[in-house]
């Protein structure tokens, strides 16, 4: 399998994981990451040898270390999510193209009519048409009214059975709750007047499994608290 090339970047995360960063600090930064991405991790020397000793110190709170290596943790899952998700996709096209082989072999040795074959079908294929044409849960119904970024309430409904269509009963009932807790989280910033990140879209929301970020406390003397895990 050859190297992914591209890992996923969120432009608002990185921003909020950046306040403060000048556009020297950016750029190392980032030239550290994408150095990360293609040799996993790299040593101090590495990293003084790329940006300089002085640009090294201010960014160096943003890497860790195990045994000398370091690497950006947010990064690193990324890229593991990705291998993961492409690797899950790869084999669910091989499961389906070897039982879809060994159906259309067992249907030639019993079936001589159209009308025996209909009958014939894959059950993980009957699996997807039910969960497909089942009717928007009411739950997510009133998530959906609730989100305050930018929506489509079909588009965004057929993003998430398709890409959760083996988790959607037990995640629907995390999404509501887990937003009332991001609406205050983020009204809690504005009003003490800290750095409070954009709303995603609603389907990147989604995608990014959203449900699952936990919020730490606000107090007045933080100038600016991140969002968790979504920390670059």
């Amino acid at each position: 399998m050859s190297k992914d090339p591209a890992f996923l970047f969120y432009p608002n995360d990185y921003l909020g994981g950046t306040m403060g960063f000048s556009f020297e600090q950016q750029g190392a930064y980032l030239t550290l990451l994408i150095y990360q991405f293609n040799n996993e991790y790299f040593s101090e020397e590495k990293a003084i040898e790329i940006i300089s000793d002085n640009l090294w110190k201010k960014i160096r709170s943003k890497f860790i270390s195990e045994d000398g290596k370091f690497y950006n943790k947010r990064l690193k899952n990324e890229i593991e999510k990705r291998k993961n998700y492409s690797e899950s996709r790869r084999k669910n096209v091989e499961s389906r193209y070897k039982s879809k082989r060994k159906s259309n072999l067992h249907m030639k040795n019993i079936c001589s009519t159209y009308g025996k074959v209909e009958h014939m079908e894959n059950e993980n294929e009957n699996e997807i048409v039910n969960i497909n044409n089942i009717e928007i849960p009411s739950e997510f119904i009133e998530f959906y009214n609730l989100y305050p970024g930018t929506k489509s309430k079909k588009k965004d409904w057929e993003n998430f059975k398709k890409k959760f269509k083996t988790e959607i009963k037990s995640i629907i009932p995390l999404l509501k709750p887990n937003l009332e807790k991001e609406i205050t989280y983020k009204a809690k910033l504005k009003e003490l007047g800290q750095f409070c990140p954009e709303w995603k879209i609603l389907t990147t929301w989604i995608n990014n499994r959203c449900w699952e970020q936990e919020f730490p406390d606000v107090n007045q003397e933080k100038k600016f608290v991140e969002l968790k895990p979504y920390d670059f």
